[in-house]
C-alpha cells in the first residue's frame, strides 16, 4: 500500500535479468531484474488537465497535472501533480484515502541539465482483507456475501512518504559527460496487519488470530557521480561509464502482536 502512486510517473521501464553490472547491488542485495521510474517532465507545449474520478460505491476524488515551459529557449521547466481521493468501497468497513502532491523542475542547457523531483505521498487504507483457511476435516462452507468483512475494523495501513532529488550532467566536450545525483526520502508508517483466519467448521466459525500493531519510520540518502563517454572503432559504437555510488538507509521499527476474537 506504500507503492509509488501512478499519477506522477511518465513510464516504468522494467529491465530482466541480471543487473548489477549496470546499476550495482541493490540495498537488499539483489543482483537481478531493475525497475527504473521516470517522473514526467514538461514538455514545450503548456499543459492543464483535470480528471475526476468515481470509485464505487463512494469513492470520490481527482487528478490536477499542470506543466509550463519558460524562457527564450524553454530552457526552464515545470511540472506539478496533485491527487486526493477518499471514501468507501463496496467491502464493509472498507476505505481508502490517498493524497500526493510532486513538483518537478528542469533547466535544458547548451551543455548543462538540471532537474529536481520533490513529492509528498500519503495513503490511509482501512479495514483491508486477508485470504481464508479452511481447518483439515471441514467441508468447504457455502460463498459468504462479497462484501462481508471479518477482518474490519482491526485491520488498516497509513504510510506517510516525503522525498527529494537532484541530478545534474555537464557536457565537457561533445563525447564526454559528467553526472552527479542525490536523493533522500523519508518514510512513516502506522500500521495494524490482520493475520488470515481459519474456518473451523461448516457453518463458517472463524478462529481467532493474531495480528500485528506496526509503526516504522525510514529516512534513505544516495548519492552518485561519474564520467561517461561515447567512443567509435570503425563503424561500432561504444559507451563506457565510470561512476561511485553510495546508499544508506535506517529504519526504526516497532511491533506488537495482537488477537482478534473468534466469530
Amino acid at each position: 500500500f506504500d507503492a509509488m502512486m501512478p499519477e506522477a510517473v511518465e513510464r516504468v521501464e522494467l529491465l530482466k535479468g541480471p543487473s548489477a553490472l549496470l546499476n550495482g547491488a541493490f540495498p537488499n542485495g539483489s543482483i537481478g531484474g531493475t525497475v527504473n521510474i521516470t517522473p514526467k517532465r514538461a514538455g514545450d507545449e503548456p499543459l492543464l488537465q483535470f480528471t475526476p474520478s468515481y470509485i464505487s460505491n463512494a469513492q470520490f476524488g481527482g487528478h490536477v497535472d499542470v506543466g509550463r515551459r519558460f524562457g527564450e529557449k524553454k530552457e526552464f521547466g515545470i511540472r506539478f501533480n496533485g491527487v486526493y481521493r477518499r471514501g468507501d468501497t463496496p467491502i464493509d468497513h472498507n476505505s481508502r484515502e490517498a493524497r500526493l502532491a510532486t513538483l518537478g523542475l528542469d533547466f535544458r542547457g547548451d551543455r548543462l541539465r538540471l532537474s529536481s523531483d520533490l513529492g509528498y505521498q500519503e495513503q490511509d487504507f482501512e479495514g483491508a482483507r486477508r485470504k481464508y483457511q479452511i481447518a483439515a476435516g471441514v467441508p468447504v462452507p457455502d460463498e459468504p456475501d462479497n462484501t462481508t468483512n471479518a477482518f474490519a475494523p482491526f485491520s488498516f495501513n497509513n504510510p506517510q512518504v516525503f522525498y527529494g532529488t537532484f541530478r545534474g550532467e555537464f557536457d565537457f566536450i561533445d563525447a564526454v559527460t559528467g553526472f552527479m545525483a542525490i536523493g533522500a526520502s523519508q518514510k512513516r508508517q502506522q500500521a495494524v496487519f490482520a493475520g488470515s483466519r481459519t474456518i473451523t467448521d461448516a457453518q463458517g466459525t472463524l478462529s481467532a488470530q493474531n495480528g500485528t500493531q506496526l509503526a516504522i519510520n525510514q529516512t534513505a540518502v544516495s548519492g552518485e557521480v561519474g564520467l561517461r563517454a561515447n567512443l567509435k572503432t570503425g563503424p561500432v559504437g561504444h559507451q563506457a561509464v565510470i561512476s561511485h555510488g553510495r546508499f544508506h538507509r535506517e529504519t526504526r521499527l516497532g511491533s506488537n502482536p495482537y488477537a482478534i476474537p473468534a466469530s
